[in-house]
């Protein structure tokens, strides 16, 4: 009885007691807790948007910054010092630079200056050019004529290129620590870049940024004349041959330097004229 009893009482207790109303986020009514306004008028308060013409910051208050944002961003590129690599579309410009404060080149660098011109399509056409010149003249005469003598003229007008632009553009240059390069003035009255021009075939560069001799230059193209005397036939060899052949190629400098040195100039004009309505 003592335990019906008991049960009895704890059974009316319970009955007695209120149940609890649920905590939910937001009251019977619909309206948002205290706590959920607090944070949204913090959220809209760190996203401030400024007035016009004012700059938006990175970063907001409350929130982190990503630093993906600044060390992932693409580095501009510096300005390349070098022109264009043709002139009048055909003339080859692969050594002409416009900034008298361009970095020296490296031994590879040079190398590859070199086998960029040998390689240019201009290199095969000026060697058919001046095979087919040397062939109507029957020069060297030991190569005969016909379709075999213009070959071997081709050949030797090739090899010719070919070994000058090896040893005057990158062999030379590397022993000597001279830059193979034009630097392009490109201010000044006509007079004076005219005999700037024309003095860069015997004027050029050391490494180290004075001005030397143009040793790289001569050498090459003595040693390029000297090599011809192994291939040409007798009566196209000798020393008067061979100096013919380098006050030619000094000749051509001075001539492709004045080009060099007033390409930007003409380019201009043939664009003005062109852009003119007829």
């Amino acid at each position: 009885m003592f335990s019906a009893g008991l049960a009895a009482q704890q059974t009316g207790s319970s009955s007695n007691t209120q149940p609890e109303e649920p905590k939910t986020g937001a009251s019977q009514t619909g309206e948002p807790q205290a706590g959920a306004k607090q944070n949204g008028a913090a959220a809209t308060n760190s996203q401030q948007v400024l007035p016009p013409g004012e700059p938006q910051s990175c970063s907001t208050q409350g929130q982190s910054q990503n630093p993906e944002t600044f060390t992932n961003a693409p580095a501009q590129k510096a300005p390349s010092t070098r022109a264009s690599t043709h002139m009048f579309g055909i003339l080859p410009a692969y050594n002409v630079v416009n900034s008298m404060d361009a970095a020296p080149l490296t031994g590879r660098e040079k190398l590859h200056l070199s086998l960029e011109t040998i390689a240019d399509p201009f290199s095969f056409a000026s060697a058919a050019v001046k095979a087919g010149i040397y062939q109507n003249a029957d020069v060297p005469a030991g190569y005969g004529g016909g379709a075999l003598g213009y070959t071997k003229r081709f050949g030797a007008a090739f090899i010719d290129g070919t070994t000058t632009k090896l040893l005057s553009g990158y062999a030379f240059p590397v022993l000597l620590r001279q830059d193979p390069r034009y630097f392009r003035k490109g201010h000044g009255g006509f007079v004076r870049r005219l005999g700037y021009a024309v003095s860069r075939a015997f004027i050029t560069r050391h490494d180290g940024g004075t001005p030397d001799l143009n040793w790289s230059r001569f050498l090459g193209v003595t040693g390029s004349a000297m090599i011809t005397n192994t291939y040409y036939p007798s009566r196209g060899r000798g020393v008067e041959v061979t100096m013919g052949n380098i006050g030619y190629a000094m000749a051509n400098d001075a001539v492709t330097n004045i080009l060099r040195e007033f390409w930007p100039e003409v380019q201009r004009g043939l664009r003005r004229h062109h852009s003119l309505p007829n």
